[in-house]
């Protein structure tokens, strides 16, 4: 993300106020300076920053001093551009990262720009964060009702379709001991309608695919020969084999790893899987933007190719019946089909749409 002028990310660097004073009063300075430097930003994209904003704003700086703290840096030691614009970003989205349960995360990672290494901000959704998006944001939604964590050993059938009616799925629990093997969020629409997305256990193989990549990405110590190598190697693997590969390890978070955690983590990105499929309506195009780039295993399905396109537009003169190039076609919904969603890919440059670039607030 960037600011308008470029000005404003050096004046913020060489201006940040020095902390002193007390850690309360280092924290309210920074918390001051920085919504200064976001307000005007936002203002010259005649954006307003309302009370709630405001307050996701303020959690997030403290967070970000908090990791600072962890690591014996200060926010100086951070990119300041890349520091503003996960500060618009958590504005946009309105995510409050001291929410309880959490709405999201952010860390410190080493990133490199050019020939050089620094130190960015990583902002991510946790799932509690998607559930508040999808309630603010989702099309139509009208009630998001509370997600059954379906055991191994649960009765549990699928919805069944006869045309366009649909009988509903049907739960009968257990025990609460084993482990959860799939997700399902019942949601009420406006018209009456309720929907039940479900997102299943397999599902959460490609989500640690997608992590492990984004890991290798950012190590200082692998070539992109290696980093090639580790894609290739994993694309085969389950769940349980790639936390199982010790040669894997390094590049998978404790919170994946560690058996106390592991099962959490996987019901979170399950309950992440379920509610992506909502359509949102952010009504703006900033905080969709923002919202791409929060989502760190969003997928953007690839343009058709324009040697695709011909084909497609030369066989249909011919009388053939012409491929179906569909941007949505691996998109997952409870209304068409029921299983577990595609594999999700890391976005490239050449993936990127084709769309007029806009002007950003930050």
């Amino acid at each position: 993300m960037t600011l308008p002028n470029n000005s404003s990310v050096t004046a913020a660097q060489g201006n940040l106020p020095a902390a002193s004073g007390g850690l309360s009063t280092a924290l309210a300075k920074t918390q001051a300076f920085y919504l200064s430097e976001l307000t005007a930003s936002f203002n010259k994209s005649e954006l307003v920053i309302d009370a709630e904003q405001r307050a996701c704003i303020v959690s997030a700086i403290s967070a970000m001093m908090a990791e600072c703290k962890k690591q014996g840096i200060t926010v100086k030691d951070v990119d300041q551009s890349n520091l503003l614009g996960i500060l618009g970003q958590i504005a946009l989205l309105r995510i409050n990262l001291t929410a309880v349960p959490a709405q999201g995360y952010i860390i410190i990672r080493n990133k490199k720009q050019g020939d050089v290494w620094t130190k960015v901000f990583e902002f991510s959704i946790m799932s509690d964060g998607h559930d508040a998006l999808a309630r603010k944001f989702g099309v139509g939604v009208k009630k998001i009702y509370p997600f059954w964590a379906v055991r191994e050993g649960d009765g549990f059938t699928y919805p069944a379709f006869t045309g366009i009616e649909i009988s509903p799925p049907s739960w009968s629990p257990k025990g609460y001991t084993a482990k959860v093997v799939r997700v399902v969020y019942p949601v009420e629409y406006e018209d009456g309608s309720v929907v039940y997305y479900i997102a299943e256990r397999d599902g959460v193989t490609a989500n640690l695919q997608a992590h492990i990549i984004n890991n290798t990405k950012m190590s200082k110590d692998l070539t992109n020969k290696q980093k090639d190598e580790i894609r290739d190697k994993i694309a085969g693997m389950d769940i349980a084999a790639m936390l199982a590969d010790p040669t894997l390890a390094g590049y998978i978070s404790p919170a994946y790893k560690d058996p106390h955690s592991r099962e959490a983590m996987i019901v979170r990105k399950m309950r992440n899987n379920a509610l992506k499929q909502i359509p949102l309506d952010f009504g703006s195009a900033y905080a969709a933007d923002a919202y791409r780039e929060a989502d760190d295993e969003y997928f953007q399905a690839p343009a058709p190719s324009p040697e695709d396109v011909l084909d497609a537009d030369f066989e249909t003169k011919a009388g053939k019946e012409p491929p179906q190039i569909s941007a949505t076609s691996s998109m997952l919904t409870a209304s068409q089909t029921i299983g577990k969603p595609q594999p999700e890919e890391i976005p490239t440059a050449q993936q990127a749409p084709q769309e007029t670039p806009k002007k950003r607030p930050f």
